[in-house]
């Protein structure tokens, strides 16, 4: 990765601070590597703001704080979150995804639901060793290994 030199990084900040809006105050910090970080108000739209820049000075992660809440944006690029667990609590979550989505899952899978609509444009492939229907506790028989869900209701 190349670094920009002191006198680069201070010509960036300084660069930041001549942009600085006349509606709230802003103050930069710069890393050794180039990024610098802005910390301001806008006392227009009451939101504050956390902004990470790279060396060029595009942004390359964005915390805003409004009055209906935090906004996390990467704008240019690839956001990923590591840890070794995690938890989600909301009242509801919506995902607006332009593309594809991958899973990959090495334990089990499970949701619970009160009730799930599948829909699709395209075909539909459900792949497994079993595939079980209306089948809340199967049983096993040990002699022929055959699977039954017991009674199961017909519609």
């Amino acid at each position: 990765m190349e670094h920009k030199n002191k006198e680069e990084s201070v010509e960036i900040v300084t660069q930041l601070l001549q942009e600085k809006r006349d509606t709230g105050f802003e103050t930069v910090a710069a890393w050794p590597s180039g990024r610098t970080l802005q910390i301001s108000m806008d006392t227009m739209t009451h939101s504050d703001s956390l902004i990470i820049r790279n060396i060029s000075g595009s942004v390359e992660l964005r915390l805003e704080f409004q009055d209906d809440g935090p906004r996390l944006i990467a704008p240019g690029g690839k956001l990923k979150v590591e840890g070794k667990e995690f938890a989600i609590q909301a009242e509801s979550i919506n995902f607006e995804i332009k593309k594809d989505v991958e899973w990959q899952v090495d334990g089990e899978f499970n949701v619970r639901s009160k009730s799930i609509n599948l829909i699709s444009t395209d075909d539909t492939s459900v792949n497994g060793r079993f595939i079980r229907l209306n089948c809340d506790q199967p049983s096993i028989n040990s002699e022929d290994k055959s699977v039954s869900c017991g009674d199961v209701e017909e519609s």
